[in-house]
């Protein structure tokens, strides 16, 4: 397939991501491959699909200036035990242990708005772990980027806390999806909330919810910091 921008290629992924089909071959054709290298194809990958964990990428540039790039990845387990918690799917041991630890950190939800519901899951997902991100490449860093990372051993980077959120949200009725963009200068993860009251922007490492979107945050990578709305005190 060949792709021409990067929204074309972000619904490409976005779709086989939703059909839980999880590996792409395709071609990034100039004029939009033109300005790019292996460094940052690998960061527009991950700014285009922040469900993604593991993702391994095959590149190679050709004589015209396009990029063949083969990419495979896997789904996040917090999304993953959500998703079958949701339809009544088996889950795996550790799959059980993850979602046991998640329903008793929001058993004692109270009750409240939307978005007061949301603080308080982000508030108690921060209070429950710290954070901690290994360098990257070390198994220290691997065991660190998912669900079980915060919710079994308390302590995960942005990835592992955005996944953990996720399967949190699912459990009090919400739907979090992932975001992924540029926070001093380095990727960051978050989550998004649609609600009645609006769209909620959730950073679960500051246990912080921001009311208004963080605009076209999954094409142009802008930080939590640039929302314009309201932060919960």
């Amino acid at each position: 397939m060949n792709i021409t921008h990067r929204e074309m290629l972000a619904q490409y992924l976005h779709g086989l991501h939703h059909n839980r089909v999880f590996q792409a071959d395709f071609t990034l054709t100039p004029p939009f491959s033109s300005p790019l290298n292996r460094e940052n194809l690998r960061e527009m990958l991950s700014l285009c699909l922040p469900m993604a964990q593991e993702m391994t990428t095959q590149m190679r540039r050709e004589r015209n200036g396009a990029w063949r790039v083969q990419v495979k990845w896997h789904g996040r387990l917090g999304a993953s035990i959500a998703e079958k918690w949701r339809t009544g799917a088996p889950l795996t041991d550790r799959e059980q242990q993850v979602l046991n630890r998640a329903q008793m950190l929001v058993c004692d939800m109270p009750k409240g708005t939307d978005s007061e519901r949301i603080t308080w899951l982000a508030q108690r997902l921060h209070q429950s772990a710290v954070y901690e991100d290994p360098p990257l490449g070390t198994q220290a860093h691997r065991r660190a980027v998912d669900a079980a990372a915060v919710l079994l051993e308390g302590r995960g980077n942005c990835q592992a806390f955005a996944d953990a959120f996720c399967l949190l949200a699912a459990l009090c009725g919400f739907t979090a999806e992932c975001r992924c963009g540029f926070k001093n200068r380095l990727l960051h993860l978050w989550n998004e909330v649609e609600t009645p009251e609006g769209t909620l922007a959730v950073d679960a490492v500051e246990g912080s919810v921001y009311f208004e979107k963080v605009p076209e945050a999954l094409f142009r990578g802008f930080a939590l910091r640039h929302c314009q709305g309201r932060k919960q005190p």
